[in-house]
């Protein structure tokens, strides 16, 4: 479902389908504050949920990716150095970040695998605002118990063209 809606809203291009499955991979792996996944729907939401906070937590947080548990204390040390590192000089300039979206595995501690030259700043803007719009708009079909099938293709239907 999130490669789907990714490729629906031409994020394709600007978002590697590696990192989308590392994103899912991570709600798997960390659900707290929620109980683990447990179907499509409230997993798409989760990561919509996840999308729409990235831009705020990416600034101070690197997101870890550890599916095998092989990370040591000092794996996890050395990629919040790493990420701090590509944090420098945020304070004065906010646009100056390299790395908008710190995706860190065991095999990638620097994030240079998936999101090194994208998605940049204004990319990950509009996918955080397409991940808001669209996880409330699910959101309001679910509460609504709307069953009409044209509503619930909104949220794949690019509008603003």
């Amino acid at each position: 479902i999130a490669k789907g809606w990714a490729a629906s809203h031409l994020f394709s291009a600007c978002l590697a389908v590696e990192a989308i499955e590392l994103l899912v991979a991570h709600l798997f792996l960390k659900p707290w504050p929620f109980n683990a996944l447990s179907s499509r729907i409230t997993d798409f939401l989760r990561l919509n949920f996840l999308l729409a906070l990235h831009e705020f937590v990416c600034r101070f947080y690197p997101l870890v990716v550890d599916i095998n548990n092989d990370l040591t204390p000092e794996d996890k040390k050395e990629i919040n150095e790493n990420f701090l590192l590509s944090r420098k000089g945020y304070e004065d300039n906010p646009q100056s970040i390299y790395y908008v979206m710190f995706l860190a595995t065991e095999y990638d501690r620097l994030s240079e695998a998936w999101t090194t030259s994208s998605p940049n700043s204004m990319e990950l803007k509009r996918l955080v605002a397409y991940a808001r719009s669209s996880g409330n708009l699910l959101s309001q079909l679910i509460l609504h118990d709307q069953n009409d099938p044209y509503g619930w293709e909104e949220g794949w239907v690019i509008d603003d063209w």
